[in-house]
């Protein structure tokens, strides 16, 4: 059945992101998965493949922009969204995110608030 998942986080600090935020989803996506099952991580990362799932960029307010990107402002939420066609996929992320673990995006070390 599909199943989306998006998350509401906030960083400890600034962080530089790039322009468009897509592949740093899609890593993101990927890592919480791996952090709970490396081979299923393998399986979505897999080339040449039909994906089970679709992610939007990051949505956040930003502080500054630069050639390099744009400055992420910790005092707002960070936005995120995950789709899945098969919702083992998504069982591991909201595992991951029930575990506790405190996770990274860049340098930031980031809470999450997690809505189905």
């Amino acid at each position: 059945m599909p199943v989306e998942i998006g998350l509401e986080m906030y960083a400890e600090k600034e962080l530089l992101l790039p322009h468009f935020t897509g592949h740093v989803a899609r890593g993101l996506l990927l890592h919480l998965v791996g952090r709970v099952d490396p081979s299923a991580s393998q399986r979505l990362h897999a080339p040449n493949v039909v994906k089970p799932y679709s992610v939007a960029p990051l949505r956040f307010k930003s502080k500054a922009k630069s050639e390099a990107g744009y400055l992420l402002d910790p005092a707002f939420s960070c936005r995120v969204q995950f789709r899945f066609l098969e919702d083992e996929y998504a069982r591991y992320v909201v595992d991951f995110l029930g575990s506790g673990t405190l996770w990274r995006l860049g340098t930031s070390r980031f809470i999450s608030l997690l809505w189905l």
